[in-house]
């Protein structure tokens, strides 16, 4: 089995299109789907539905792109390996982190660190902070970075940064030019929360659940 085609179609299960898989690996779509074709004559089953604009792996396409992801990982770190026995450092991290740590924070960091450690390719994905973790878990991130801290079982967890939360109203709100509101006040407001996966969510909801309100 070809590991670029292989590499091209684990993609495609991440992304969901083939045009978007495409862009990202720098191919054209006629020959990604060429690569996809040549898969399924190899196995001998298909490996996707489509549904609408996107695309779903097949319950056989689900079993490759599992073991897939294993053995793309294991020649990465063969790869590794052999190059480390030589003397070089190089190689690839992949990092994940929420919205905000992702948007303010790490582009400067890796930038910095890539500066120093030019062999090594760094990738982020932003996504949310719950999603980022179950990655980390499953081995498809090597690290990531969340507002929260989520019940995953086997994920080591390490405070970095501090971070605070402050109210931020119109000019013209009742609330403008006080030092304080009260949380009776504040609960009694309409206001946006983010995504149920966002890390800033969950510090908001455990903050109002310590104080005896249900989100």
């Amino acid at each position: 089995m070809d590991m670029r085609k292989l590499d091209v179609f684990c993609k495609i299960v991440e992304l969901k299109s083939f045009t978007r898989t495409a862009e990202a690996v720098l191919l054209s779509q006629p020959t990604v789907s060429e690569h996809i074709r040549s898969l399924e004559e190899e196995l001998g089953y298909k490996l996707f539905d489509r549904l609408g604009r996107e695309v779903e792996p097949t319950p056989v396409g689900l079993i490759l792109y599992d073991y897939g992801r294993k053995i793309l990982r294991l020649q990465h770190e063969a790869l590794q390996a052999v190059e480390h026995y030589g003397g070089r450092l190089i190689g690839r991290i992949k990092i994940g982190s929420g919205t905000i740590p992702g948007t303010y924070i790490l582009p400067e960091l890796i930038g910095r660190f890539r500066s120093r450690y030019s062999s090594i390719k760094a990738t982020l994905r932003i996504a949310g902070s719950r999603l980022i973790a179950r990655e980390v878990l499953a081995g498809e991130l090597e690290i990531g970075v969340v507002g929260a801290r989520w019940n995953e079982n086997g994920l080591q967890w390490q405070k970095v940064f501090g971070d605070d939360l402050v109210l931020i109203v119109h000019a013209g709100h009742p609330w403008a030019g006080r030092r304080e509101v009260g949380l009776d006040e504040v609960i009694a407001e309409p206001f946006i929360l983010r995504e149920r996966a966002s890390g800033t969510r969950k510090v908001i909801e455990q903050i109002l659940e310590e104080h005896g309100v249900k989100p």
